[in-house]
């Protein structure tokens, strides 16, 4: 159980009691209220190998996070643009609980919806998860799957308040260099991850 939690800019640092009784702390370095759990489940395991406390502690805290999860990939146009693989409603909100504590409001969304029937059978629950957000809606990634017009990005777009549907890479540059917000977050599993990556300076592969 994590004790006297503590949150810097979406970077949380708590205590727990050993299986020894002995209290520690761990400053986590990735973002986001859920690490929380995933370094408690990694302690738990840790703690029951009898691995030392501060072996625990250097390993959880220079954990750094991994590739497509809340992912800085550099910046365009000034813009620093975080790439996340979520594609699922729940992963989404999540996803934005994060960027709503290190950011504040000053973030725009990129959404790529992947595949025709996760759109279609999620559908409710992406207009509800985007509803309120600055965001755009990019061209889907259809995988395997033949257009659908009612699991297409355009149609997704149009049933949320505050949408713009993009269809291509040059008018969706064009609209994070026109937005007002200086975070863009790339949400989705389809291809815009690698796309968007040719264009941000400083990224490394």
């Amino acid at each position: 159980k994590a004790y006297d939690i503590k949150n810097d800019c979406g970077k949380y640092s708590f205590s727990y009691i050993d299986k020894n009784g002995k209290q520690n702390t761990v400053n986590l370095s990735v973002y986001g209220y859920h690490n929380i759990y995933n370094a408690l489940s990694t302690i738990a395991v840790c703690d029951y190998l009898d691995i030392p406390p501060n072996i625990i502690k250097s390993g959880i805290e220079n954990f750094k996070g991994v590739k497509r999860r809340f992912e800085y990939l550099g910046e365009i146009y000034g813009k620093k643009i975080i790439a996340d693989y979520c594609h699922h409603p729940e992963e989404i909100k999540s996803t934005l609980t994060t960027a709503k504590e290190i950011f504040t409001s000053d973030y725009l969304a990129v959404f790529q919806p992947h595949t025709y029937s996760r759109t279609k059978l999620l559908f409710d629950k992406f207009v509800s998860v985007f509803n309120g957000e600055n965001l755009v809606v990019f061209n889907e990634y259809s995988a395997r799957e033949n257009y659908d017009y009612l699991g297409s990005a355009s149609y997704l777009s149009s049933c949320i308040k505050n949408s713009l549907y993009i269809e291509d890479i040059q008018s969706l540059l064009t609209a994070i260099n026109d937005a007002k917000q200086n975070n863009v977050l790339i949400l989705g599993a389809g291809n815009l991850y690698d796309i968007i990556k040719k264009y941000t300076k400083n990224y490394t592969v």
